[in-house]
């Protein structure tokens, strides 16, 4: 909400998350603490360079750097074989919101910010509730 609302995500926030998550690793049957820092470690390299090479070819900034470390401290919470959901449910949340702006008379253009961490939070939820998908290829 505080993103949505000031488009920022706070750092306390952030950290109260990767706090949890990394807590949550000693229930029983949970993945080890090594390898979901590692997994989250992983995901924030890709992330980065994600964003990175977004504001090279296009010139602005297409994903916070909040948004980044918000999802990071999310791979704690559902290892990195959760992210797909994650940023599945992420994208689709955001997409139907501007649908929404759009129908109520919005005027979107391509470089106006819009606050992906109350998206990014209903996929970090759904993905922890649900658990990740499952393909059977």
């Amino acid at each position: 909400a505080i993103d949505g609302r000031y488009g920022i995500i706070p750092d306390s926030l952030v950290v109260a998350l990767a706090v949890g998550g990394l807590l949550q690793t000693f229930l029983p049957g949970q993945a080890e603490l090594l390898q979901r820092g590692f997994e989250a470690m992983l995901f924030f390299a890709a992330a980065f360079l994600f964003r990175a090479a977004y504001r090279w070819v296009r010139g602005h900034d297409g994903l916070g750097f909040g948004d980044v470390k918000f999802a990071t401290a999310g791979v704690l919470w559902i290892g990195i074989e959760g992210v797909p959901e994650l940023l599945l449910v992420a994208v689709l949340s955001a997409l139907a919101s501007l649908v929404i702006l759009k129908v109520e008379g919005y005027d979107l253009n391509g470089k106006q910010a819009i606050s992906f961490g109350p998206h990014l939070a209903i996929g970090l939820w759904l993905t922890w509730i649900a658990g990740p998908l499952q393909f059977g290829f």
